[in-house]
Parts: structure tokens; C-alpha cells; sequence
């Protein structure tokens, strides 16, 4: 992870005092969060719920990181029930970890990705919601150059195992279950353009995996995540030989975000930055590039025509037919006085929007304030939840998604809340 006082997931959105360089919410992440893993609908189905014992009470992990003037901290709080009436978590009773430490669940157990150090660590829960670590159950990715381990370079593929990103290199294929690295992946080498490097989306937002196959983005860049190819690429990667496939273009800039829906169809869109370099650097706009899996063929449609002609991002699959996005209101954010593309979209001129392909209709969803963007969702079982950052992220509400296209409080948190999941 590149050196910042804030979340990777920040990667093309600039929150005050960050690193150009992680700028969308975490860069990683950012939702992810998130990914908060994506649907893997036909395939891995990353829903967060761990494996369910009879006689026991349900225990959620609730993660979010608190960034001061000292730097970051990841904070974990575990509870029997998330419908807490939009009430404030507390901290006091959760666990510290260092740094931008990042938390996965894996069948029921909770890998920790240590802040620290290239490592990742199992624990299991014990009694009445006590975390017992897993002897000998860690991970060490630092023969390979990484300096974090965190899992928004993660994507769960199959039972027994991860693909962890290296850049846009390749992929280090490692074994969850006996906590072990078992082989490399090498990406396609892409060339350069004018300036501008390749990429690879966070993992664990950018990818999905449907019928055995692996789908990742990559796309081009300047160091700052500003200046950015008007397409990108999607790579497929077979689960079951760990080779590359082949490769599919695709005409949307930065697609770093990825859904999919029931039908199988595969959904590729940009995260929060996007709409920041369009408006003040004049990038192409911004779009959600669909896939069919069958045929590789691709569309593509603006957040524009579909979002009342402001641009989107964050294109994600709610069930029932449903999508929601974050949608940026340009005018609220005066983008024609702006001179920084990640200062303007920073700001809470962001709302969550439901879309509905059948009828054509959007709109904002009731119940759901003016947010930074950087929505992280999680679908634990049948029910669909959607992490809202406030103002510099310093809080965070999370809200259970209804059917009837509205939105509740669940509870409220200090800091950037980006993973939810069920640990049994």
C-alpha cells in the first residue's frame, strides 16, 4: 500500500491532507470493500455470513478505521444484532489493531491483515463473542515485495483459495484454509501510453468471480490517480488452472468497481475520483462497461443516462432486479470553481441512488443524508446493508436497504467503516 495517512481506498479521491496517490476512498476500497467483498453470483459468493453452528447466538463483526493527527487505527466490534436502531456503536469494548490493519471473514473465522507488516492471521471466536487466535495460522507475503497484506488486494476465489494482488504484475495464490502460498499468476503485460502506467483495480471491489472464472481490471494512470486512459481492460483468469484466459477491452475510463447481477451479467464501473477528473481535467465521462460472460461481448452506458445527468460511480447490484449507486451532485459541489479533480468530489455532494434497468427509474433513496461518496455495501444473507462515510470520513452510518427502495439507519460509528460482515 502506498505511504498515506488514509485508507487505500482513497485511490482517485483526495480527502484533506491525503497522498494524491490514495485518493477514492480507499484506494483499495476503498468499498469496498468492497468491498466487503462483491457478489459472486454463479460462482464464489462472497455474502459474509460465516458458518452458522446450531445452538449459537449470531456474532457481526463491525470494522472501522479512526484517523488523527498520529496516524490510523483499525478498531473491530463485535455484536449480537446490527438493528440498533440507528443508535452510536461505542468503542470502549472493541479491539485495537494497529495502522490500517483490514479484517476478512473466511468461513467463519477472522483473518486480520496486520497494518504493520505483510501478514495475515486467523482467529477464531470463542464463547460469548471473544476472539481466540489460531495457533501457527499466519501468513507471510513479504518474499514478494508487498508491504501490506491488506484484502482490498484480496479476492476470495474458491473454498480453499485467495488470489492476493502484487500490482499489476501478478497474483499470489494462497490457501485460506491452511494459511500457506501455493503459486503466482503473472498478469498480461501491458504497455505504458504517453506517461501514463498500468493499474490493476482493488481486488476486492474491481473483481468478481462467476462460473470459475476470475474477472479483474486493469487500467492506465499517472502517479496521481488524476490523468487516466479513457478505456480500460478486464483480464479473465480460470479458478481451476490459475492461468489467464485472455483479456476483454473495454471502453470506460478507470474501471476499478464490479458487481454481478442474477442473471450472471457482469457490471465494471469507476469508483469516486471519476467524476472529479471529468469535470476539472476533462477525462472521458464516466461509464458502467456490462459483460456478458457467455459471449465476452460488452455495452457500455453513462451514469449520466441513467442518473439524471450528474456522473456516478460505485455501480453495485442490490438484488430484486436493483441497483444502487453514488451519485455526484456537481452543482452543490460548484465543480466549475474547482481546481483540485479529488478536493471537489471530497466533499458530502454525494447521494445513493437506486436504479431499476426494468422501468428505467432512478432516484435518490429516502432516508440516506448527503455522504463523501465511498459507500461500501454488504449483503449478509437476504439482507442488503450500505456504509455511508460522512464528512472526512471522520463517521460512518450504516443502513439497511429495504425492498420498497428506502433505506434505515442500522446504527451509526466513529471513523470510515468499510467491512461488515457475519461470523456465525
Amino acid at each position: 500500500m502506498q505511504h498515506s495517512t488514509h485508507h487505500p481506498s482513497m485511490q482517485g479521491h483526495a480527502l484533506p491532507g491525503a497522498h494524491s496517490s490514495m485518493r477514492t476512498a480507499p484506494a483499495a476500497l476503498l468499498l469496498a470493500l468492497v468491498a466487503c467483498g462483491d457478489d459472486g453470483a454463479g460462482g464464489v459468493e462472497q455474502t459474509g455470513i460465516g458458518a452458522a453452528q446450531p445452538g449459537t447466538s449470531p456474532v457481526y463483526a463491525i470494522s472501522t478505521l479512526v484517523t488523527g493527527d498520529d496516524g490510523s487505527n483499525a478498531y473491530l466490534r463485535l455484536v449480537g444484532d446490527l438493528d440498533m436502531g440507528g443508535e452510536q456503536v461505542a468503542l470502549d469494548e472493541a479491539r485495537e489493531f494497529p495502522g490500517q490493519s483490514d479484517l476478512a471473514e473466511y468461513a467463519g473465522s477472522l483473518l486480520v491483515a496486520s497494518g504493520d507488516e505483510p501478514t495475515i492471521s486467523k482467529y477464531q471466536i470463542a464463547g460469548d463473542r471473544q476472539l481466540q487466535p489460531e495457533a501457527e495460522a499466519r501468513v507471510n507475503f513479504g518474499n514478494y515485495g508487498l508491504a501490506s497484506a491488506a484484502f482490498w488486494n484480496n479476492q476470495f476465489v474458491a473454498a480453499d483459495k485467495a488470489y492476493m494482488l502484487n500490482g499489476a504484475q501478478e497474483i499470489i495464490v494462497w490457501n485460506p484454509e491452511t494459511m500457506q502460498i501455493v503459486g503466482t499468476i503473472a498478469l498480461p503485460a501491458l504497455e505504458p501510453r504517453e506517461g501514463l502506467s498500468v493499474v490493476a483495480g482493488l481486488a476486492d471491489r474491481a473483481s468478481v468471480v462467476h462460473d470459475g472464472k476470475y474477472y479483474l481490471t486493469l487500467y492506465w494512470t499517472d502517479d496521481s490517480f488524476a490523468d487516466r486512459s479513457d478505456d480500460s481492460v478486464l483480464v479473465v483468469v480460470d479458478v481451476a488452472t490459475d492461468t489467464v484466459e485472455g483479456t476483454i477491452p473495454a471502453n470506460c475510463p478507470g474501471l476499478d468497481y464490479a458487481t454481478v447481477d442474477d442473471a450472471g451479467q457482469l457490471h465494471f464501473s469507476n469508483w469516486t475520483g471519476g467524476p472529479g477528473t471529468y469535470f476539472v481535467l476533462g477525462t472521458a465521462q464516466n461509464c458502467i462497461a456490462t459483460v456478458d460472460p457467455a459471449t465476452r461481448a460488452v455495452t457500455t452506458r453513462t451514469f449520466a443516462s441513467i442518473a439524471g445527468g450528474h456522473e456516478g460511480a460505485a455501480f453495485r447490484y442490490a438484488g430484486a432486479g436493483r441497483f444502487v449507486m453514488s451519485v455526484f451532485d456537481e452543482v452543490r459541489a460548484d465543480v466549475a470553481s474547482a481546481v483540485d479533480p479529488f478536493e471537489v468530489v471530497g466533499g458530502t455532494n454525494w447521494q445513493l441512488w437506486s436504479y431499476d434497468p426494468a422501468s428505467g427509474e432512478s432516484a435518490p433513496i429516502e432516508g440516506v443524508d448527503w455522504n463523501s461518496g465511498a459507500i461500501i455495501h454488504a449483503r449478509l444473507g437476504a439482507d442488503f446493508y450500505s456504509m455511508v462515510p460522512g464528512a472526512d470520513y471522520a463517521s460512518t452510518v450504516v443502513y439497511e436497504l429495504g425492498s420498497d427502495r428506502g433505506a434505515a439507519a442500522a446504527f451509526g460509528i466513529t471513523g470510515w467503516s468499510f467491512r461488515l460482515f457475519q461470523l456465525r
